[in-house]
C-alpha cells in the first residue's frame, strides 16, 4: 500500500494557488496523495489531474470546479455535491476502474446521474 507523499503534502496544505503553480512548474511529476487526510480543506480549483487518491479522504473538502480528469479515486471517499460546476454533466470524467470503491455521499444527485455516473 502507498501513502501520501509528504513533500507534496506539505504544498497542497500551503493552499490551492501554491500547488496549482508548483503543479504548473513540475509538470512531470507524479501525484501521489493516496491515504491522505483531506477532510474540510479548502481545495476549490484544485489541479488533482491524474493524481493517485487511493484512499483518500476527501469527505466534507470543497471541491467546487477541482480538475480530477484522470484521477485514481478507488477507495476514496468525496461527497458528489462539494464539487458542483457550471455545467455539471461534465464536473468529472472518471474510469470506472478509478473508480472501484469510492464512496460517493451526496444528499441529492442531480437529475440523471446515475445515467452519466453509472451510481
Amino acid at each position: 500500500m502507498t501513502v501520501a507523499d509528504k513533500e507534496q503534502l506539505k504544498i497542497l496544505k500551503q493552499g490551492v494557488e501554491v500547488w496549482n503553480n508548483w503543479r504548473k512548474v513540475n509538470p512531470d511529476e507524479e501525484i501521489d496523495l493516496s491515504t491522505a487526510d483531506l477532510k474540510y480543506m479548502d481545495l476549490a480549483g484544485v489541479d488533482f489531474s491524474e493524481a493517485n487518491l487511493i484512499n483518500t479522504n476527501l469527505g466534507d473538502a470543497n471541491l467546487y470546479k477541482a480538475n480530477l480528469k484522470g484521477a485514481n479515486l478507488m477507495g476514496a471517499y468525496l461527497e458528489l455535491d462539494r464539487f458542483q460546476t457550471r455545467q455539471p454533466a461534465h464536473c468529472c470524467s472518471f474510469r470506472s476502474q478509478d473508480i472501484i470503491k469510492t464512496i460517493f455521499t451526496c444528499a441529492v444527485y442531480p437529475e440523471g446521474a446515475h445515467k452519466r455516473w453509472r451510481i
